[in-house]
């Protein structure tokens, strides 16, 4: 079965992976893998060691899917659960662990568009590697059924606790070989403007930025960073975030390729939040940007 490639939206909404394929290192594919009847193409992928991202498609041709779709929609939920595996270099061991990932997808007629970006909380991916990327199970609950559960659960602190059972779950062992190797850029950007914050380190490679330094913490605060590009507050630019209570280290990464020679400076600035995730008070900050 041929089918139309559709590279619009996707992991290149990711600034990290748009920077990587305007430096032509997030190639176009037409890899295709059949299981239980179900023909997935893969048709972007692209790695460093510690985050990957990829585009894959498939045709709609399960009327209950499309229905539990369609509710999904409609309610503005584009989450999509996704089981992976990641082997290495022809090896067994399944090394997609320590991992954190954001799966979405788009409907666009008969089509089912998916992008999954995964960051990892350490370096994974050998540097040389070629690696197999095997799709395993994707399930969907019942949106109404989600929504009446919710609405019924009693409160648990801030949240309401409930479980519901998927509606519809697809197995198989969608496998894909891969040629390209994990991009090895990486650049030092230049920190500037620090304001009650010590000991700033930064490195990024060619999906992202990691950045560590220290703040003075309340005892029994919440902290979070806010990142602003040229001024402007970005939102879902952050893409993993820890901090020490007792030493006051932060770390954090989000997504500025070493790639990037915008010029663009960033401003990371450490808040203090309420249980809601508002800001109370700023605690620090400082400037960076790749030159």
């Amino acid at each position: 079965m041929n089918l139309a490639i559709k590279q619009a939206f996707g992991i290149n909404e990711d600034p990290g992976v748009n920077v990587a394929e305007e430096n032509q290192l997030a190639a176009d594919l037409h890899l295709v893998s059949t299981s239980n009847d179900l023909e997935i193409t893969l048709t972007k992928f692209v790695t460093t060691k510690t985050k990957l991202a990829f585009d894959y498609q498939f045709k709609i041709t399960d009327d209950k899917l499309k229905k539990l779709l369609e509710k999904n929609i409609q309610a503005k939920d584009n989450h999509q659960f996704i089981e992976l595996s990641l082997y290495a270099n022809g090896s067994d061991e399944d090394i997609y662990g320590g991992v954190f990932t954001e799966s979405t997808f788009r409907v666009e007629g008969e089509m089912f568009y998916g992008s999954v970006i995964s960051v990892f909380t350490k370096d994974v991916i050998p540097e040389d590697a070629e690696l197999t990327l095997k799709i395993k199970r994707f399930d969907w609950q019942d949106k109404d059924e989600f929504n009446t559960a919710m609405a019924n659960a009693p409160a648990e602190g801030l949240e309401a606790s409930f479980t519901v059972d998927n509606a519809l779950e697809y197995e198989g062992d969608w496998s894909f070989n891969l040629t390209s190797k994990p991009l090895t850029e990486t650049a030092s950007p230049t920190i500037s403007k620090v304001t009650n914050v010590k000991d700033v380190q930064a490195i990024s490679d060619a999906l992202q930025t990691d950045v560590t330094f220290t703040a003075p913490l309340r005892a029994n605060s919440r902290p979070a960073v806010t990142v602003y590009k040229d001024s402007v507050k970005q939102e879902q630019l952050i893409e993993l975030e820890s901090y020490d209570p007792l030493t006051g280290e932060i770390n954090f990464r989000f997504s500025l390729s070493a790639l990037d020679k915008s010029g663009a400076i960033y401003k990371i600035q450490l808040n203090e939040i309420n249980a809601y995730g508002e800001p109370l008070s700023e605690i620090g900050s400082f400037e960076l940007r790749n030159t």
